[in-house]
């Protein structure tokens, strides 16, 4: 029977269901949706698809677009009936599938000894149909085009050595070559690589953060010397292996022994609960961790977004989850008015949700989690003409991004006018927010857990662009991030305002590289190693009018005409000393247990460009606050601060908020929210700025 009726004048419902025929499946809703809306006076209704819970399948994607729009009175509406149940699944299952033992001797002796028996496999090309998998490039950032397997909702781990964590290069003996098309060399440290001849033969990568703690690359290897304990790569890597913060001998830059990598897909490192994919033979390997587990067995390998709403218009996306795929989550491009609220992202491969242009879009208390990338890119606005895209981004839950590219941030911002407010981001990789782009308002965020597996980044991090106005980053809370700078301007970035925030256990507080125009006033930076940092990279590094990086945008965008003129009449004054940080002010900022509050240029004639008026440095007893330990910075009556006129952090709020989508918040009593984390490693920014000028100047 047709599930679909009028419930009044002004709506249409339209009820599905997984095992739903006609227009009672979700794509011949979707249909239908758009045959009514092409009839005359179709428009004047609503349309509600109303999703009854269980799993939806979606081995093609899900794709709206415009003729499914609704109208701001008349709006298309798909809700799931009761969230967290209505599923949409862009995965594969594998509970029939053909598994058998390993028959190949080369591959058996490959594996560990008791695996040889244990270990099941099954077939690519029966399973998908399809052509084979092919191998990766030699270099690449990512999966390598690998696709995911899951037990129940949980990522299945690929087999790596070492099983967790990182093992280092003992020495670099060639740094390697892109221009001479000639890879790197290191001398390996133990004897484990010394079995892995078999894999060069047939595949092998090594992934790595080979010269700096912010990029990694998964590299081909070309050969093995277990005599000598040596790799070759069979490429380049962008730069060279051996850290940058090493100096070059005879063209090489030796390494410190710190640089950290792992084996990538490794048939020698499988382990109970592991997976592996032998491009060799195209088979899927699996060593089960209890007798019948691969009945519980799916494949990601859907190579598009799950959802993809392309051009719609005045349409809701309320109370899904979303799960797999190897790309985003929901992607939504152009259009307008379009809302996605109180849905559930959970492993997708690539983005949770991307908006890419489109205006006047909402994405409202949604949780995203272990997304492959980021947990969002959100683009729109028009730079050139300074257009808002009136993107509205607000009380999203964003937890463990970064799960295959692992250098990748909580969240992309770009574009004009994006407001970023009461989200949560938490147990990251990289940095919080990086944004760019104009007249952005970042505001009330909480963000902690930060740089759990790389270095130089931030809580908001921001590069290099002059042409950067108008952004305000306002009342958010940035905590117990020990490998994090709270807020990070870097590499010349200028004209950010920044108001009002609370920094509390990060490496520091405000991170300023060379930048112009920045307001900084109103933040309270607690118990960090350094409360502001500044420096003067500009002159070493040549910010100057001869600079394409910084002028590029400046040019592009024109703007010394209308409307940038208009918008921002002292842009221009800042390339009369571009190389020099003019143009900045610090008022009412309050430094609390900070050993070193300022860490500032010493030279006079840099001090003389920067205002600094009524900041305050004290220690916690001074300060007084309640109690920070559980985030509460309300000064004591009677203490130093009490009396204290900037205390703008107090106005605003910061994180998660109930609402119509969120009911409660539970995310806020997770164990560990208020403990400090274990990066992988420490990284002081100021190391790199360094390094950068040592090699600006040789």
């Amino acid at each position: 029977m047709i599930l679909a009726s009028a419930l009044s004048a002004e709506e249409i419902r339209l009820m599905v269901r997984p095992d739903g025929q006609g227009k009672n499946s979700l794509s011949g809703a979707l249909d239908e949706v758009a045959r009514l809306r092409a009839e005359s006076g179709g428009n004047k209704k609503s349309i509600l698809i109303r999703l009854e819970p269980g799993d939806y399948f979606l081995r093609d994607g899900l794709t709206i677009d415009s003729s499914q729009s609704g109208t701001p009175e008349a709006p298309t509406v798909l809700q799931g009936a009761e969230p967290r149940k209505t599923r949409l699944l862009a995965v594969r299952a594998l509970s029939d599938a053909s598994w058998g033992p390993v028959k190949d001797p080369v591959l058996s002796a490959r594996l560990p000894a008791e695996g040889a028996a244990a270990v099941i496999v099954l077939s690519w090309t029966n399973l998908t149909g399809s052509g084979e998998l092919g191998m990766p490039k030699g270099v690449f950032i990512g999966s390598g085009g690998l696709p995911t397997l899951l037990r129940g909702e949980e990522r299945v781990p690929l087999a790596r050595w070492p099983a967790e964590g990182y093992t280092t290069m003992k020495k670099v003996l060639d740094s390697g070559s892109q221009k001479e098309r000639r890879g790197g060399q290191f001398e390996y440290r133990g004897e484990e690589p010394s079995r892995w001849v078999q894999s060069v033969k047939e595949g092998l990568w090594l992934a790595g953060f080979w010269r700096v703690p912010w990029v990694m690359e998964t590299v081909r290897v070309d050969s093995i010397d277990s005599t000598n304990h040596t790799i070759r790569f069979a490429e380049s890597v962008s730069q060279g292996i051996g850290s940058k913060y090493t100096k070059e001998v005879n063209g090489t830059r030796p390494g410190d022994g710190k640089e950290p990598w792992y084996a990538w897909n490794l048939v020698e490192g499988m382990t109970p609960g592991t997976w592996c994919f032998d491009f060799e033979r195209q088979l899927v390997l699996y060593w089960p961790k209890e007798k019948g587990e691969e009945k519980k067995l799916s494949l990601v390998d859907l190579d598009r977004p799950v959802v993809l709403v392309a051009g719609a218009s005045h349409l809701r996306l309320e109370g899904v989850t979303v799960l797999g795929g190897l790309k985003e989550g929901i992607l939504v491009t152009a259009g307008s008015n379009v809302t996605v609220a109180g849905c559930l992202l959970s492993k997708n491969g690539g983005v949770g949700v991307r908006v890419k242009g489109g205006t006047g879009h909402r994405i409202q208390s949604n949780n995203v989690e272990e997304s492959g990338e980021e947990g969002m890119w959100l683009e729109a606005g028009g730079r050139p003409s300074l257009t808002s895209g009136g993107l509205r981004v607000d009380n999203n839950y964003i937890r463990q991004p970064g799960r295959v590219r692992t250098v990748s941030p909580g969240v992309q911002l770009a574009g004009v006018g994006i407001e970023f407010s009461h989200n949560l981001l938490c147990e990251l990789n990289n940095s919080g927010v990086v944004f760019s782009g104009n007249e952005h308002r970042i505001e009330a965020n909480e963000i902690y857990h930060l740089g759990l597996d790389s270095g130089d980044l931030g809580g908001i991090y921001v590069n290099g662009d002059w042409a950067a106005r108008g952004n305000r980053i306002e009342g958010n809370l940035i905590h117990h991030s020990p490998n994090a700078n709270g807020i990070y301007l870097d590499d010349g970035h200028s004209g950010a305002l920044v108001t009002g925030n609370v920094i509390y256990r990060c490496a520091s507080g405000l991170f300023i590289g060379g930048g112009h125009d920045h307001r900084c006033s109103e933040n309270l930076v607690v118990d960090c190693p350094i409360g502001l940092h500044l420096d003067d990279r500009g002159i070493s590094r040549k910010y100057n009018l001869q600079s394409k990086h910084h002028m590029k945008n400046l040019e592009e965008f024109g703007y010394l005409k209308p409307p940038w003129s208009e918008k921002y009449p002292d842009l221009p004054k800042m390339l009369e000393k571009p190389e020099y940080p003019t143009g900045n002010s610090f008022t009412e900022n309050v430094w609390v247990a900070c050993p070193r509050p300022t860490r500032l240029p010493e030279k006079p004639e840099i001090g003389a460009l920067l205002s600094l008026s009524h900041n305050q440095e004290m220690n916690l007893d001074s300060a007084g606050l309640t109690n920070p330990a559980k985030f509460d910075f309300r000064p004591k009556e009677g203490s130093a601060l009490s009396d204290w006129a900037g205390k703008k952090w107090l106005e605003q709020h910061p994180g998660l908020q109930m609402d119509e989508f969120r009911k409660s918040l539970p995310e806020l009593e997770m164990a560990g929210r208020f403990e400090m984390p274990k990066p992988r490693q420490m990284f002081d920014s100021e190391k790199d700025l360094k390094r950068s000028n040592e090699m600006s100047n040789p």
